[in-house]
C-alpha cells in the first residue's frame, strides 16, 4: 500500500502552511507590542 492510498484511506489530511503561520504569528505580536507601547506611552505622557 502507498503512502498516497493510506492517506486517502483515513480521510482528509491536514497541512499547515509553516510561511503563512509564521506571517500571522508575526502580525499578532506586531499589534499586540503596538498596543501596548502605546497604552505605555500615553500613561507616561499624563504622568508629566
Amino acid at each position: 500500500m502507498t503512502q498516497e492510498h493510506s492517506n486517502a484511506k483515513r480521510g482528509k489530511i491536514i497541512q499547515i502552511d509553516e510561511d503563512q503561520v509564521k506571517d500571522h504569528l508575526g502580525e499578532i505580536v506586531r499589534g499586540t507590542v503596538q498596543e501596548c507601547w502605546q497604552v505605555f506611552y500615553t500613561s507616561y505622557k499624563l504622568e508629566f
